[in-house]
């Protein structure tokens, strides 16, 4: 029998003011005082808790990101309710992550959400990612190192089973395909983005989605991690994302326009 879920997302759940002032009350701890037990916390009350969306709700982030905009609602004063629970799709499906502030008038956000974030809390009930990722990550904790530049390097041995295919949608649903297709169209400049899955059970996760670039095909290393980890924010925490090995070709990956249908999307980053 599966565990019950912690992020539930039934109605009646949703919209909760008691969760609200739990908001509120945790926003008031410094920020240098937040420890994991706060972020537990936090996670449990912005959930369902009932927050307001401005009539203006998407921004761009200074990581020109595009986020949703929710606030604690200003006290004693009518508001039109909404919770993360309930809109956490929507955002997904649009590109976008979500920023939570303490009021209407709050000029920067208490806690931000990538799109990859708020995706794993609505496909795998937590906010830290894939369970399978993690349990790989945690048993695996030292398989790879990064360099000064943050890239990590894997060098396959002789004998080393290393399996390619096509991602399916459980790695690769149709709303992260699509973001990750305009980020590199648009801000890569690439005409054809492309993709593969790389399983290779000696690596932590064994599951790697691959880009269909070179690190060779980048001005330097510097550039080439930037790039990469910016992409990162597509994706639920702990899912892996490594560039083509230079001796592949392109003709041994899918192009990712036929993981998704044209959807309407926020302004990308580069």
């Amino acid at each position: 029998m599966s565990e019950p879920r912690r992020f539930t997302l039934q109605r009646e759940q949703m919209f909760d003011l008691q969760k609200t002032g739990r908001l509120a009350e945790l926003f008031m701890v410094p920020r240098e005082q937040r420890t994991a037990a706060w972020i537990d916390a936090f996670f449990d009350a912005v959930w369902h808790a009932s927050l307001e969306i401005p009539e203006s709700p998407f921004f761009q982030g200074p990581d020109t990101f595009t986020y949703l905009r929710m606030h604690v609602p200003s006290p004693g004063k009518p508001f039109q309710s909404n919770s993360l629970s309930n809109v956490g799709s929507f955002a997904v499906e649009r590109g976008a992550g979500v920023a939570i502030f303490a009021s209407p008038e709050a000029p920067e956000p208490e806690f931000v959400l990538s799109m990859g974030r708020v995706d794993s809390l609505l496909r795998y009930d937590s906010w830290r990612g894939d369970p399978v990722d993690l349990e790989e990550v945690a048993a695996k904790a030292a398989a790879q190192t990064k360099d000064e530049h943050g890239m990590e390097t894997f060098t396959a041995q002789r004998g080393m089973e290393v399996m390619v295919g096509s991602p399916n949608t459980t790695l690769l649903p149709p709303h992260t395909a699509g973001m990750l297709h305009r980020h590199l169209a648009e801000g890569w400049r690439m005409s054809d983005p492309r993709i593969a899955l790389m399983i290779v059970p000696d690596m932590a996760p064994s599951r790697n989605l691959v880009l269909g670039r070179k690190l060779s095909e980048f001005p330097d290393a510097v550039t080439a991690a930037r790039q990469t980890q910016s992409l990162l924010w597509y994706l639920p925490p702990s899912r892996s994302l490594v560039l083509m090995p230079e001796s592949w070709t392109l003709d041994q990956m899918r192009p990712l326009t036929e993981f998704f249908k044209k959807i309407e999307v926020g302004p990308t980053a580069t």
